[in-house]
């Protein structure tokens, strides 16, 4: 069995942001607090996946269009103090500047061993 490995990965991580409500108001999407609890422990898995595959030295973009800190800010914390090495580049969130456009939180996570 082979594995591979990379500089840099990308995770668009499912989660429970609005996504098009800005677009489709009439979804009036909701999760319940087992649903919410399930999408960050999926989050948590594809992070801990990428990590492993990970060279030093390279960086995990992570992305949601959620809005709340557990599935962003402290999703990469708790996720930096659990991997040796891990250290957190930038975290931020964009808001809309026009009607119509979604949010986005984007975090750089480095490698360094």
């Amino acid at each position: 069995l082979r594995f591979l490995f990379f500089d840099a990965g990308f995770v668009d991580a499912p989660c429970s942001g609005p996504g098009p409500l800005a677009r489709k108001p009439e979804l009036n999407f909701r999760l319940s607090p087992e649903q919410l609890k399930a999408v960050s422990t999926v989050q948590k898995a594809i992070l801990d996946s990428i990590w492993h595959s990970l060279l030093p030295g390279g960086l995990v973009f992570y992305s949601t269009c959620a809005l709340d800190s557990p599935e962003n800010e402290l999703q990469i914390r708790r996720f930096a103090s659990l991997h040796t090495g891990a250290s957190i580049e930038s975290m931020r969130t964009y808001f809309p500047d026009s009607p119509g456009q979604d949010s986005l939180f984007l975090a750089v996570v480095r490698k360094d061993t």
